[in-house]
């Protein structure tokens, strides 16, 4: 089996993550795949990029009713989703050179999901020997960082060409045209990038303030 879920990861901007969960009777549900929706990256020279990786942590077997089956069953999970920061330079919309930078440290955020009712007649005896612990596995394929380099690196030599030509010729139209685009794109990922570095601060002063919080709630 395979169910699909939709997750809005708390305080960033511009995305949305479509995860894939798969499952059977004897199998505990395991993430098959992540694909991040929206705007992922959002640079011009100043570049910004959020990666998420999910990790199914713990889940439970429930029962359910199943139209013409005796024994169905659910699982209810815990998902945490790790959502990662780079800040530095590249150039995209939604997707693009990749960011060459410094990754922040993950926040964290735990969600439960539940998976649709499925019949399990044929396989009872093997659920009875489920493990309610979900071991690690790796999940996705993250871009290389040669490749990331390589592609910035280009991007940025295709710029930098553009701009001595453009500088050489500053009386052109063209030329002007170019250089304001440049500063005004500049400009505007500069923005961007600083709100969804704000973004980050709030997230980790939040998960601070709750991790504390919880402390409290356990001193005697």
């Amino acid at each position: 089996m395979n169910d699909p879920f939709k997750y809005k990861p708390p305080g960033t901007l511009w995305i949305g993550c479509d995860l894939s969960i798969e499952y059977d009777c004897e199998s505990k549900p395991q993430p098959v795949g992540l694909v991040i929706t929206g705007i992922k990256q959002f640079g011009f020279i100043i570049s910004h990029e959020y990666e998420v990786i999910p990790h199914v942590e713990e889940s439970r077997r429930k029962p359910c009713s199943k139209e013409k089956c005796e024994y169905a069953i659910r699982y209810e999970f815990d998902v945490r989703f790790s959502v990662y920061d780079t800040i530095g330079f590249g150039f995209g919309l939604g997707v693009g050179t990749g960011t060459l930078g410094v990754k922040t440290s993950a926040t964290d955020h735990v969600v439960t999901l539940t998976t649709r009712c499925i019949c399990c007649d044929k396989d009872e005896l093997a659920t009875r020997g489920y493990q309610q612990r979900v071991e690690p596995r790796p999940l996705i394929q993250l871009r290389p960082r040669d490749e990331i380099g390589i592609a910035a690196v280009a991007a940025f030599a295709a710029l930098a060409a553009g701009l001595a030509v453009s500088v050489s010729n500053v009386s052109h139209p063209l030329s002007q045209g170019f250089l304001a685009f440049t500063g005004v794109s500049t400009l505007v990922s500069a923005l961007v990038v600083l709100r969804r570095l704000a973004k980050y601060r709030a997230r980790k002063n939040r998960l601070r303030l709750s991790s504390q919080q919880s402390d409290e709630v356990r001193l005697p």
